[in-house]
């Protein structure tokens, strides 16, 4: 069993627009840690990306109506596919956004604390996006 952590980030924004704007992908370039040009389309809910450890292929989960968010990353080369389950679901006037990492068999202790700093500065820019939207 991989270990995991949950990462939660609550949003001052109405769940149905946070979601509308989460749930489209082309829009993860402008939170998320990728390089200008480092996203690009592929076919339906398919990305090629580069991240910092080198080009992969991302797949998002089709809008739906229960606030999943799910994606999976494959690293350009590998067989090993990393599920990453997220979601957001109301809070109040606003929403909170849960995302959990897991730790791969081969990551170390650090790079798993490393991974989490970056996945929640990428979380928190995406919150000051959605709220300074308004």
């Amino acid at each position: 069993m991989l270990e995991s952590r949950v990462v939660s980030i609550p949003i001052d924004r109405p769940l149905a627009e946070a979601y509308d704007f989460m749930s489209e992908p082309r829009n993860v370039a402008a939170w998320a840690t990728v390089p200008a040009g480092g996203f690009r389309h592929l076919r339906e809910m398919e990305y090629a990306v580069e991240l910092p450890d080198g080009p992969a292929v991302m797949r998002f989960t089709p809008r739906n109506d229960y606030g999943v968010l799910d994606y999976t990353v494959t690293p350009d080369g590998s067989a090993v596919t990393r599920y990453v389950p997220a979601r957001v679901f109301a809070n109040g006037a606003g929403c909170e956004l849960q995302l959990v990492m897991l730790r791969q068999q081969e990551m170390s202790a650090e790079a798993f604390a490393s991974e989490q700093e970056w996945i929640t500065a990428d979380l928190l820019v995406l919150k000051s996006l959605l709220e300074l939207s308004r």
